[in-house]
């Protein structure tokens, strides 16, 4: 991709690895202020500011984190297991999740232990000096070994759906150290136990574009979206891997149509767009895109390059 490859390649991965948030200053005033009203205790206005920036950017893990917080304190269970559910999804390292989720199952009617304590597990895993977790674990373990009853199909799963869990985030923090191969290793194990795994083929596609191996990549990248065609970063993610393997400019645009279909708020997915048009030397779309781009997020650096350039380019 000339001279964007670096761009692009570093853009997707910090993206789909979940690098940083999208949605520019609006998003980042939106949960700037919503932490604020959270410290104060304005749980209403808290969760209209988070329902906002979820609203602009839905692949915001923190948002949903807050907003399950807010709701637990709220006393809505229910609402908090959702939101939390869905932070623990798209950053299953994030110990206060898995903390307030417990906290959360302990509360909810009827109360699930089980649930519980292998959350707070996974805190002790995560942040081994979290605050008071070992006692909340050792609480948690006493009430249910007083009638555990004996274990079920559904409990089974969810420990199962649990340990997928930690070792997806051992496997995200290895990514993101570069430690590619044993992050390989251990969601092949996740694989051949769960071979349905859309995040799991997912996470290991993110570790062979950190190897730059981009056939393996989009061959994950392919069975992910055939398990979960919903997911709009690996659209992303896929096309970025066309874009690196030379696989040519209207299969990544392709790609990144649908990316942008499942997520219009996404400014990554405007910007490697704009820089397919850019190659395709359509420059008149690729302004288009890079201004799409800007507008999602202001301080898209590799955005406004591009813009520069092909209005430069489309001015010749």
């Amino acid at each position: 991709m000339g001279r964007f490859r670096a761009a692009v390649a570093a853009a997707v991965f910090l993206t789909a690895a979940g690098g940083y948030a999208q949605g520019g200053g609006a998003a980042d005033s939106l949960l700037r202020r919503g932490d604020e009203l959270l410290k104060e205790g304005s749980y209403d206005k808290a969760i209209a500011d988070y329902s906002r920036l979820i609203q602009l950017s839905p692949n915001t893990a923190s948002a949903y984190a807050n907003r399950g917080f807010a709701h637990l304190k709220q006393k809505n269970y229910a609402k908090a297991i959702s939101d939390l559910n869905q932070a623990i999804l798209l950053d299953p390292r994030l110990a206060d999740a898995y903390h307030d989720r417990g906290q959360a199952y302990i509360l909810n009617k009827p109360h699930d232990y089980a649930k519980a304590v292998a959350d707070f597990e996974t805190v002790q895993r995560l942040a081994p000096n979290y605050p008071k977790i070992k006692q909340l674990l050792e609480n948690a373990r006493h009430v249910l070994s007083r009638n555990a009853p004996p274990p079920s199909a559904n409990d089974s799963a969810a420990v199962a759906a649990t340990l997928e869990r930690q070792v997806a985030g051992s496997a995200m923090a290895q990514i993101k150290k570069g430690d590619f191969d044993n992050a390989i290793a251990d969601l092949n194990r996740t694989i051949q136990q769960n071979p349905n795994s859309s995040s799991a083929y997912f996470n290991r596609s993110l570790a062979y574009t950190g190897k730059d191996d981009f056939s393996q990549a989009i061959a994950d990248l392919n069975r992910s979206i055939e398990l979960n065609p919903n997911n709009a970063d690996a659209f992303l993610l896929r096309g970025s891997a066309f874009a690196m393997n030379g696989d040519g400019s209207d299969k990544v645009i392709k790609e990144l149509n649908e990316a942008i279909r499942l997520n219009p708020n996404s400014a990554e997915a405007y910007f490697l767009r704009g820089a397919a048009y850019r190659n395709k030397e359509d420059y008149a779309k690729a302004v288009a895109d890079f201004e799409a781009a800007l507008r999602i997020n202001p301080r898209h650096t590799d955005a406004r390059h591009g813009l520069v350039e092909a209005q430069f380019l489309k001015g010749r």
